[in-house]
Formats: C-alpha cells, sequence, structure tokens
C-alpha cells in the first residue's frame, strides 16, 4: 500500500501584499511613464497582479485624495465611521496649528465631544482607541512636549511650540513630493499646473509709522480699514499670472467716484478676509475662463476654511496641500515676498520724492497690479521649482534672471530711521480669514449657501485727497505732453518711452472720436 506524498494535491497558498498608498502612488507614476506598455507585462514588472494594477487605477482618484489627508504608510482607504465629525474636527486643528497652537490628546478628544453635541451625534466617544485611529487616518503624530503647558483656554492649549517639530514637517514634505505631488501633475504641461494663495497687505502704510505699528496685532477684523488681502494665483512656467483678487472692507469709496475699470478684481467683504463665499465665486470665474479656452488646468492651495466647498467645476481639478506640507505652497517661497517689495518699493520711492504722500485703495489697486507684472517668469518657476515641482525638468526655467535686488534695500535704507526690511514684511503672518467655531465650519460645510450682507459704509471723503472730478480729455493730452518733455530733457534713449506715449495719445484720441460720434 503507496503512502500519499505528503505535497500531494496541497495548493500552495501564496502571501498576499498589502500596499500602503506610497507604494500605490509609485505604481500610479511608473504606469504613467510606461506609454505604450501592457497593464499585464506592467504588472509582472512591478510583481503584483494584473488585476491588481487595474484597481489600482481606477481608484486613482480616491487613493490621491487619500495620500493628501492621511499618511502614506496607510494601507486601507477607509473612512471612519464618523467621517462628518473628524471632517469639521480636521478643519479645526489645521486652523489651531497654523496659529501655533499645540494641541494635545485630551484636547482633541475634548474638541471632538463639542463638535459631536453640534452635529447631534449621540452614540460618540472619545475614547483613547478612536484618538489612536484618527491620528493614524489623518497622519497627526503625538509627540510629547518637553515645555509644560499652562493657561488651558476654553478651545485651545496654546504653547509656543508648533505641534510638529521641524524635522518631522521636513520629513512628511519631503515624502509628499516624492510620493504624492508627481502622481497629482501627472498628465499636466507646467502651462497648466496654477497655485493660487492669499497675503495680508497694511497698503496705507508708510516707512516712518513702522515704529508705532508693527506692535499692533491684527485680528478679529482689527485694522480692518487699513488691510486689504490679496489672491494671487499663477501657472508652474510663469507665462500666466492672474488678475488679482482684491478683498476690502468698504465698496462705496470716495476715490472710485467715476470711476469704470479698475486694474484689480475688487470685492467687499466686511473683516476686509477672503471667505468661502468669495473664493467660491473666484473659482466659478476661472472655471469659466478656461472653459471658453478649451483647457483642463490643475489648481493647487491650501486648505484654510475659506478653500473648502463642494462646488462643481468642469475644467479646473482641484487638489489640496496637505496639512503638514500646506508651506510648501510655490507663492510662499519667495513670490508674495517679490509682490510686497515691489509694491513698497513703489511707496518708498514716493515719499523719497513727494512729502506728504498717502495712498487709498485705488492707488493701491494700480501699485498691486504694476507690482504683480513686474514679477518675472524666472522667480514663479524658480518657486515653484524650489516647491517640487518638475524639478526633472531642464526646459522650464527661463534665461531671465529672477526679481532679488539686494542692493535696491541697502541704498535706500540710508533715508529713512526704520528697518527697511521689517517695513516690507511688517504683515507677513496676519491673518487672510477668520478663525471659524465649530458652528462655522459645520455651516460653511454642510449647509446651503446664503447671501451675505455687504457692508455699504462710504469712506469720509474729507480724508480721501484724491475724490475728484475725472481729468478732461484736454488735460489727458496735456499730461502726455508734459511726459514728453520730461523723458526728453532727462534720457539720450527715450525712443521706446516715446512709442508707448505715442500709444497712449492715439487711445486718447480714439475715445474722443468715438464720444463725438456717439452724441
Amino acid at each position: 500500500m503507496s503512502t500519499p506524498s505528503s505535497n500531494r494535491d496541497v495548493p500552495v497558498s501564496k502571501k498576499r501584499t498589502v500596499l500602503c498608498l506610497a507604494d500605490k502612488l509609485r505604481i500610479l507614476k511608473t504606469f504613467d511613464e510606461s506609454v505604450g506598455t501592457k497593464q499585464c507585462d506592467l504588472a509582472k514588472s512591478l510583481g503584483i497582479a494584473s488585476s491588481s494594477l487595474r484597481t489600482i487605477i481606477e481608484k486613482r482618484k480616491e487613493i490621491e485624495e487619500a495620500a493628501t489627508k492621511s499618511g502614506l504608510k496607510r494601507r486601507k482607504i477607509r473612512a471612519g465611521k464618523y467621517d462628518k465629525l473628524e471632517t469639521v474636527l480636521m478643519q479645526w486643528y489645521k486652523q489651531a496649528r497654523d496659529k501655533n497652537y499645540h494641541i494635545d490628546g485630551p484636547t482633541i478628544q475634548a474638541q471632538s465631544q463639542i463638535i459631536a453635541k453640534e452635529l447631534n451625534i449621540e452614540d460618540f466617544s472619545a475614547s483613547n482607541g478612536w484618538l489612536h485611529r484618527f491620528r493614524l487616518r489623518h497622519n497627526i503624530s503625538h509627540r510629547k512636549n518637553s515645555k509644560k503647558v499652562e493657561n488651558v483656554s476654553e478651545e485651545y492649549v496654546e504653547s509656543s511650540q508648533n505641534n510638529d517639530s521641524s524635522e518631522e514637517c521636513v520629513e512628511m514634505s519631503s515624502s509628499w513630493i516624492e510620493d504624492t505631488l508627481p502622481s497629482i501633475i501627472s498628465g499636466f504641461t507646467p502651462r497648466d499646473v496654477f497655485n493660487a494663495d492669499e497675503c495680508a497687505l497694511f497698503f496705507k502704510l508708510m516707512p516712518d509709522q513702522l515704529t508705532e505699528f508693527q506692535n499692533e496685532i491684527c485680528r478679529e477684523g482689527e485694522q480692518s480699514e487699513e488691510r486689504l488681502t490679496i489672491l494671487l494665483c499663477a501657472n508652474a512656467d510663469g507665462t500666466e499670472k492672474l488678475t488679482p483678487l482684491v478683498v476690502g472692507k468698504l465698496r462705496n469709496l470716495a476715490c472710485f467716484k467715476h470711476i469704470k475699470s479698475l486694474p484689480c478684481s475688487y470685492v467687499v467683504q466686511k473683516t476686509a478676509w477672503i471667505n468661502a463665499n468669495l473664493f467660491k465665486a473666484w473659482l466659478k470665474k476661472l472655471d469659466c475662463d478656461m472653459k471658453a479656452k478649451h483647457r483642463k488646468v490643475l489648481l493647487l492651495i491650501d486648505n484654510c476654511s475659506a478653500h473648502l466647498s463642494d462646488i462643481v467645476l468642469e475644467n479646473v481639478l482641484v487638489k489640496f496641500f496637505p496639512a503638514t506640507a500646506d508651506r510648501l505652497q510655490p507663492l510662499q517661497q519667495g513670490v508674495m515676498k517679490v509682490v510686497k517689495q515691489k509694491y513698497r518699493s513703489r511707496i518708498i520711492e514716493r515719499c523719497l520724492q513727494q512729502s506728504n504722500f498717502s495712498v487709498n485703495v485705488l492707488d493701491a489697486l494700480h501699485y498691486l497690479a504694476a507690482a504683480w507684472d513686474d514679477v518675472s517668469a524666472a522667480t514663479i518657476q524658480h518657486c515653484f521649482q524650489k516647491s517640487g515641482f518638475f524639478s526633472d525638468n531642464t526646459t522650464l526655467l527661463s534665461s531671465g534672471s529672477t526679481d532679488d535686488d539686494p542692493d535696491w534695500l541697502t541704498t535706500r535704507q540710508l533715508f529713512f530711521a526704520c528697518n527697511l526690511d521689517n517695513y516690507i514684511r511688517i504683515d507677513d503672518d496676519v491673518s487672510t480669514c477668520a478663525e471659524l467655531s465649530f458652528h462655522d465650519i459645520i455651516a460653511s460645510r454642510f449647509t446651503p449657501d446664503e447671501e451675505e450682507e455687504e457692508d455699504e459704509e462710504e469712506e469720509d471723503s474729507a480724508n480721501d485727497v484724491k475724490s475728484e472730478l475725472p481729468p478732461s480729455k484736454i488735460e489727458a493730452l496735456d499730461a502726455i505732453d508734459v511726459l514728453r518733455r520730461y523723458f526728453s530733457s532727462v534720457r539720450n534713449d527715450s525712443q521706446y518711452v516715446f512709442n508707448r506715449l505715442n500709444k497712449l495719445e492715439t487711445d486718447v484720441l480714439r475715445i474722443s472720436l468715438d464720444e463725438s460720434q456717439s452724441e
């Protein structure tokens, strides 16, 4: 009687490999780079089943979205049982982190209980197990702070230390650049990849006011009449700089009387902050513009409270920087600084030439538009590549120079008692959107939009020395003649300027002719 072999008819089990998000992103990147390769051959070279490759490709959108919200080491894309609660909690966490508050475990648990009450969730328990899983889902590291935290407020635990150490932020940012970003921008050329971001601008501030102004804190709408919020947007090759969106407090400004066109888009909000409704309107317009041009573009933005909405777009794909890497935005790598330097350089030069010089909102819009127009494509390209975009694209960089001019500040510093570098950077850390309560976050994410009441205050025209009747045609032509004489007397090579003045003169005469024909 024969004894059956111990291995006969026994199936050989294959060990199943569970891929993490980083692995899936690398597979997607390889798939994008392997044009013309059969999926079965690609799967074999990657060491995975063909069915696994198809599933990863089909779930690409879910994988990329999960990679921006949670850790790249996660193996399953699964929302928590209380997804709505965690959405609100993460927006609050991002808001608190931006304020440099230290958020520990008990604080997260306490805030989650408050949100559960706001959302009428009765079966939620902020247990240690839930806290552990929440941190894993959203890539929040837990590190003990060596400094004892005191003065606990109702909503925040404040600390001079950020929740994320600088080393940890660098590690997470590097991981996002290497594993997530290539997959996000895959299929888009530098021309069709955009970044938008906001900054605050104390538009009236003069250099001699810096000392008394720099200790002020702009919070809860304070100094809103002195401040504008600026939204800038540009593409990765620097060939498109969209018209700046400027948010101010007042609509019926004396300087706007008789004005029919502005160099920037100007909108009104009662505290001069960007909010969800204003950003949504801007986003819709961008989508319409790209649709008219038959273009599909990618827009990367941070996930601040004003940017979070469920708007459906056709030609603009919106992606968010993760909370741990939102400072990787290209516009924050030097573009914003250059714009402010060019804006304030105009004020500094005017102060040197004119006594009692002042700026109103209309002046600020013109100076801002000129500053934005002066930013070179090379500067924008450099900042995108510094953020990890198209870093291997050697043809992206133009031959032009960047806008760094350290000598300019040095020469002008001699004429002012204040530090001009501090003057240029005075509003770098000023908020551009409101700090939302839990109720506000829930309303902005899960309730229909409501029309916002606009502040119809009018600026005191007595304080606006430039609110006057528009110049006549004769005055405009006389001004062109004055400029011709000025440049003729100070420069030997003024032909280029004369050509521009000739075109301006033609425009003025054409307007005069059109008006006379209409009469």
